[in-house]
């Protein structure tokens, strides 16, 4: 087995054992915000992928999106007490861990990738256009337990 096939079993692998963790009694997902709408959850737990990111805004869903160097965006589910927020003209999030962060920002964050095309948490209704479309992992669960680091443009 190829190391590149090897590790898209580990994080297929991965992503299964979180999506049956996300999915205990205790733990939520929640739909916030109008512009930006944005999700938080309520995990017990989490995986912990680093990963390294464009905070964007897509103005026709209202919703706050990962653009990454490479490979496609994702939606990002962050931690239950970050709130949306507009600064300076600028859509995105006051996180606990990391502070107010805008589109165009950096971020460094923990977390895993999750696939809420065909397995969302139940009774998540999300504006249309929010999931990137023509994804396997299409959200990625930012870990409530691991600071958030930013850098501005």
């Amino acid at each position: 087995m190829t190391g590149s096939a090897s590790l898209r079993i580990r994080v297929v692998l991965a992503g299964v054992a979180f999506a049956a963790t996300a999915c205990d009694a205790g733990d939520t997902v929640q739909v916030i915000g109008t512009d930006p709408v944005i999700v938080v959850h309520d995990f017990s737990s989490g995986m912990q992928m680093q990963v390294e990111a464009t905070l964007a805004y897509d103005p026709r869903s209202k919703c706050l999106r990962l653009d990454f160097r490479s490979g496609p965006s994702m939606l990002p589910v962050w931690p239950r007490s970050t709130r949306p927020l507009i600064h300076g003209g600028k859509r995105g999030v006051q996180a606990p861990t990391a502070g107010r962060m805008v589109e165009g920002d950096t971020i460094i964050a923990g977390g895993g990738s999750a696939d809420w095309a065909s397995n969302r948490p139940g009774g998540v209704k999300l504006p249309p256009d929010c999931l990137p479309a023509e994804r396997d992992f299409n959200a990625f669960v930012i870990n409530a337990d691991d600071p958030i680091s930013v850098s501005s443009r």
